[in-house]
């Protein structure tokens, strides 16, 4: 049964990503889900798969929902800085980033060196930081998987031979 941290559960790669994990339930545990402030959805998504600890970025909005999940039994994590901290203190074994822009680089180095797979649907972080990501990656032994279309496309064009490939060019929709 294979651990998951999905950040950004609500937004559409999120709610894909637990389409498909809904198909195979003796496959895959949902053990964490953040939002940036959709709590509605998020709480549906609680429900559904029952994680062990929640994110909510926007403080204000986390606070609305503290109640009801004390009640179910799941710890939450408020803010940027939680979101860190419940990489840090749950144990996951795939990491799915479907966060957009620069909040995904902090939960991405900070789970690098406790997961085994990270399928990455966030492009900037590897923009801002791909050399520092990817250094990380390889000293940690970590799976990388790209799983929105652009990046998604030069891997699949790629394949998983080694190539020396000295430049790409991808253009911006």
């Amino acid at each position: 049964m294979q651990r998951i941290a999905l950040l950004g559960s609500t937004g559409s790669i999120g709610t894909n990503a637990l389409d498909v994990i809904s198909m195979f339930p003796d496959k895959f545990n949902v053990s964490l889900l953040s939002t940036h402030s959709n709590i509605g959805l998020l709480l549906k998504q609680i429900d559904k798969f029952r994680p062990k600890a929640v994110s909510v970025v926007d403080i204000e909005k986390a606070r609305e929902i503290r109640e009801k999940l004390k009640k179910k039994k799941i710890k939450l994590y408020e803010g940027e800085t939680g979101l860190c901290n419940m990489l840090e203190d749950i144990s996951v074994d795939t990491l799915i980033v479907g966060i957009v822009g620069a909040s995904a680089l902090l939960p991405i180095l900070t789970a690098v060196s406790k997961v085994k797979k990270i399928a990455l649907a966030n492009k900037e972080a590897l923009v801002m930081a791909g050399d520092i990501i990817m250094k990380k990656i390889k000293k940690n032994n970590v799976e990388i998987l790209p799983v929105d279309s652009e990046h998604s496309a030069i891997f699949q064009c790629i394949g998983t031979e080694k190539k020396d490939i000295k430049k790409i060019y991808l253009t911006g929709s």
